[in-house]
């Protein structure tokens, strides 16, 4: 630190740095830490914050540096170990990402978060019950976590098992209302296994919380089709296609919907635009 230096500066270009990064203006963020460092370049937290910085300007690599250095500084430092192993998780480095969240976990056996992060990390490499263990003790030290929640019904839904994942998206939802995604994914976890009616419940959230949707009014027009209520099916289809004229989805539906209705004209109209596209469809169910 130079003599006419003081860490009242180093404290002020930090805490100027975190206030332009919660307002989005990070690389200005970034360039109040990197004096922050100059003048003191022992402090861990500071290059901490500089990584998270770099991480939202989508720069991985120098966020992964920063989060590296700011441990080889404090060893201790926990948060450094779940944020390192974000980044890692990000290059596709899944076994250094679980290294980093276990090292965390080492240090703070009640970091909720490290726990459900590294469950993450198994369920991608197909180690579900290590998920779920991790999933599991998140939950039990934080069953607030909604997040964790929706990690593990995902791990349910892989292995089939409708009920566990039912529970767990009802939880979700439970904490978070307005959770667009939560109530999407049970949609589609009712409509797997042909529980219609309540699919359609779901989906009426989902267009409630976000009306311009179209692939919600395409899915829920399937669902009527389903459910023999063609002419809701209509409505909702038509206006999934005014949303998003290229929504394949759509258009086949509806295709099966006037072929139901009689109207070989406007089915075939809408089936041979489908089958031009030549593209894989999420549905439909006969």
């Amino acid at each position: 630190m130079k003599k006419e230096d003081s860490p009242k500066d180093v404290e002020a270009y930090t805490a100027r740095g975190k206030i332009l990064g919660l307002i989005g203006k990070f690389q200005e963020a970034i360039e109040y830490f990197n004096l922050s460092i100059e003048l003191d370049p022992k402090r861990a937290d500071t290059y901490s914050s500089r990584g998270a910085m770099y991480k939202k300007l989508g720069q991985y690599q120098r966020a992964l540096e920063d989060f590296s250095k700011a441990i080889e500084l404090d060893p201790k430092y926990t948060e450094a170990y779940i944020y390192r192993g974000d980044e890692y998780c990000i290059l596709g480095d899944d076994q250094k990402a679980i290294e980093d969240y276990t090292r965390a976990i080492e240090l703070d056996s009640t970091f909720a978060e490290a726990y459900m992060k590294r469950g993450y990390v198994y369920c991608m490499l197909d180690q579900y019950q290590k998920a779920i263990e991790d999933f599991d003790r998140a939950i039990e030290l934080n069953p607030a976590l909604t997040e964790v929640y929706s990690e593990r019904g995902n791990v349910y839904k892989e292995l089939g098992l409708y009920q566990e994942t039912i529970k767990d998206l009802d939880r979700v939802v439970e904490l978070n209302p307005n959770d667009v995604n939560a109530y999407n994914a049970r949609a589609r976890m009712h409509y797997d296994f042909d529980q219609y009616q309540k699919a359609i419940e779901d989906m009426n959230k989902v267009i409630e919380l976000d009306p311009e949707n179209a692939e919600a009014y395409s899915f829920r027009g399937e669902l009527y089709r389903l459910c023999g209520q063609y002419q809701k099916a209509i409505e909702d289809l038509d206006r999934a296609i005014e949303l998003d004229s290229d929504l394949n989805e759509a258009y086949w539906s509806r295709g099966m919907v006037y072929q139901k209705l009689g109207n070989q004209k406007k089915a075939s109209e809408d089936i041979e635009r489908v089958l031009k596209n030549c593209v894989p469809l999420d549905w439909p169910k006969e």
